[in-house]
Formats: structure tokens, sequence, C-alpha cells
């Protein structure tokens, strides 16, 4: 397990804050399957402007995609990006289509899609077409025109898998533990960061437990980091597989 010192700091230290769960106002709940939008969706241009900007260099856990498992809060993760439909699950409420989404809220879809990034295919056993592969049923966006569906929909030039204006960030590759010690206090508090974070990113995680982290000089076995690369860039690697081969615990 790899320790990083914080200097030159104060000695207060802020506990993680506990958010409770609510449902939003504007949804009524009815049985534990349904949950009715009571407003109207968004528009297209009002998407694109609640779209984040740093996606692409922005990196999360899965553990941190799987709490967004509501109708009202629904990411997935395909192919190494996380998306947010829950515009698209307003849309689409109340609709056949939008049920293989919801019972994947918070989690991978990967499986869903070639290398390519198009929707898995098969031979269609009536038609003798190739279609899309859809075991869990049929979702938005998807073209109809070579299979019989009733929930036929005009075709969208860009759809929800292909469109950037869902992502809000990066899947992590490897999701590894450090623990942060400040060297005034002695006290330690132990992270799981994303091996694509910069040390500057791993700050802004650690600001949930004192949020006076950025007066703090932040060094490893006495050596100053530099805060725009990663813990390996700074040469923290990560051993687990070293202590897992050896019969070693993880946080060795």
């Amino acid at each position: 397990m790899n320790t990083i010192e914080r200097e030159e700091g104060p000695t207060g230290c802020q506990g993680p804050q506990k958010e409770e769960t609510k449902i939003p106002p504007d949804y009524i709940k009815g049985n534990p399957d349904e949950c009715i939008r009571a407003t109207l969706p968004l528009k297209r241009d009002e998407v694109r402007a609640m779209a984040n900007p740093n996606w692409s260099t922005t990196y999360i856990k899965p553990s941190e995609v799987v709490v967004h498992n509501k109708p009202w809060d629904c990411w997935v993760s395909m192919m190494g990006i996380v998306k947010d439909l829950t515009l698209l699950v307003e849309q689409y409420m109340g609709s056949l289509l939008i049920k293989p989404i919801l019972a994947h809220a918070g989690k991978d879809i990967s499986c869903w899609f070639g290398t390519d990034g198009e929707l898995q295919t098969c031979i269609h056993p009536v038609t003798g077409v190739r279609v899309p592969y859809l075991p869990f049923g049929f979702v938005p966006h998807v073209n109809t025109d070579n299979m019989p569906h009733v929930n036929w929909e005009v075709p969208v030039s860009t759809p929800w898998w292909k469109d950037d204006t869902y992502n809000v960030a990066r899947l992590t590759a490897n999701a590894r533990p450090v623990r942060i010690m400040n060297v005034s206090t002695r006290s330690e508090i132990l992270l799981h960061v994303c091996e694509e974070e910069t040390i500057n990113q791993i700050q802004d995680r650690y600001m949930v437990y004192n949020s006076n982290a950025e007066s703090y000089t932040w060094k490893f076995q006495g050596v100053k980091l530099d805060m725009n690369k990663t813990l390996t860039e700074n040469n923290i690697f990560d051993f687990r597989e070293r202590f897992r081969f050896v019969g070693l615990p993880d946080d060795t």
C-alpha cells in the first residue's frame, strides 16, 4: 500500500459528509417497478447544455457508476465510457423500449456492442436478414426497418450509444487504493482512486475529507509530487498483483 504524505497544512480534518438519497419532488412513485415523470422531457439543446465538456479527461470507478441505478438517476457504462441516460429515460418513460436500460441501470452494457461500437447483430429467424441482437428487448433509437416490431419509430441520425452529449466520464481501467497521511496530525485516509487520475484530481477527491487540502505540499517518500501527473507517472506503482502472487494482502 502506497502512502502519500501531506505537509504544511492545517490540523483540522473534516469527516465525510453523508447524503440522504431522496426522490425528486417532480416524480410520482407508484409500484416499485414504475416511476412516472410529472414534467416534460428536456429538449435536445438543453441536453447539450448539461453535457460534461471535460468527460474525456474525467475518470470514475465502477463503484461510482453502480449507485446511479434509479429512473431519475440512470447511468450505464459501455466500452469504457460512462453515460448518463436519465434524460433518455424521461423521454421514453412508460414505453417498453426503456425497460432494458432501466434493468441495467448502474451496470456495464459493453456486451451489447461489438468492437465497432455498434449493437451486436444476428440473423433474424423470420426475415433471414442481419438485425441488431437484442436479447433483453428493444431499446430506443434502434433501426427496425428490417424486422417486425410494433414500436416503430423514426430513425435518428445519432443513436444514444454514439451520442457524446450523454457522456459524463470514462471508466477507469484500474481502481487502486492509496493511503494519504497528514504528517502534522498523523491522521490517515484510505481512498480508492482511478489509475488515470492526476494528483490534482486525487486532491479533489480528498477535499471531501479536508477542505484545506489545496494548501498542502504532497510528497511520497520525501519527494515532492508533480500534481499534473498520475501516481504511476510519479513512480508510485500499484504492487497488488505482486502481493497476491506471494500470498500477501493487498494493503501490505
